[in-house]
């Protein structure tokens, strides 16, 4: 049976393909229902940045989706490729953990809010919370502020000390921005535009009183200076941490799979596992995930 809203959904993956011609981002298809929100999740989200190989696979997924669509399976399991089926089931997982950690009053620190998709699923399980939220590009922050005018919206990248730094503001394929420039997966460097940004830890940001329930980090791979900003705050409070974690971002920052796996485990006594549960990680399985990219997000809790 075709489900309900299919009409709506093939046409948001008709409109995106001609995006994806013109090579643009096909945008957020949350608002076409389940099937949309995959599409989201799965694809325009995760296959990031957009090179031509990846537009390429983008047009290929969306054309095997729309088929899904047509014949009543919106989710497509098992119609897409690895690497996607890999990041819809961590989005999948994702919105389980949330489900599960966050009461209506939860509060939430979103680190790398970028343009709030994570931040908004976040409230709709906490609509209570006193949200966070930091961004260092100034008009995604601008944006964040007037999309979520209850959060606290800081223009500022989380790090380990109060200063400035230069910030690579990766113009074509904004995802990709960070602290350190770094090539896309195809080789090529993107285009991007140097800005100063103030850094600023989370210690010494949150208000006086401030309970952090969760803490999401996804800063190209930047997380250990996140992390060891942060370091009281999680001792202290022991939030359920989100982070991303993956070879070709963190190891461009001189940061390894064991300084991660130090800090949660030996730092802050917590333990790793993956979004599907998968752990607790060892040592050794934490590395091996890294180098072999089995896995990027994971999760740290007591």
């Amino acid at each position: 049976m075709v489900p309900a809203d299919s009409s709506a959904v093939v046409a948001a993956f008709e409109r995106a393909q001609a995006r994806l011609r013109e090579g643009i981002s096909p945008g957020d298809g949350s608002r076409f229902g389940r099937a949309g929100r995959l599409a989201h999740s799965a694809i325009f989200r995760v296959l990031r940045p957009y090179t031509a190989a990846q537009l390429d696979l983008q047009r290929d997924v969306l054309t095997e989706l729309r088929a899904a669509v047509l014949a009543g399976d919106p989710a497509g399991e098992g119609r897409f490729p690895e690497l996607v089926e890999m990041e819809r089931r961590d989005a999948e997982n994702m919105h389980r953990l949330l489900a599960a950690v966050l009461k209506a009053d939860s509060n939430v620190i979103d680190v790398g809010a970028h343009g709030g998709a994570f931040l908004r699923e976040a409230i709709s399980f906490a609509p209570d919370g006193q949200h966070i939220a930091l961004e260092p590009l100034p008009h995604l922050a601008a944006r964040l502020e007037e999309d979520f005018p209850q959060v606290d919206v800081y223009c500022t990248a989380a790090s380990d000390r109060v200063g400035t730094a230069s910030f690579f503001h990766a113009v074509d394929v904004e995802p990709w921005s960070g602290l350190k420039s770094r090539p896309l997966p195809d080789g090529k460097d993107p285009v991007t535009e140097e800005i100063e940004v103030t850094l600023t830890p989370i210690d010494q940001l949150l208000p006086e009183g401030y309970r952090v329930d969760l803490l999401k980090i996804d800063v190209e791979g930047a997380e250990e200076q996140v992390l060891n900003g942060a370091k009281t705050t999680i001792q202290e409070q022991r939030p359920v941490v989100i982070f991303e974690h993956g070879i070709g971002s963190a190891d461009v920052f001189g940061t390894t799979p064991q300084d991660i796996h130090n800090f949660f485990t030996e730092s802050a006594g917590m333990r790793i596992f993956d979004l599907a549960g998968g752990g607790p990680y060892s040592l050794d399985m934490f590395v091996d995930a890294f180098f072999t990219n089995a896995h990027v997000n994971f999760v740290a809790h007591e």
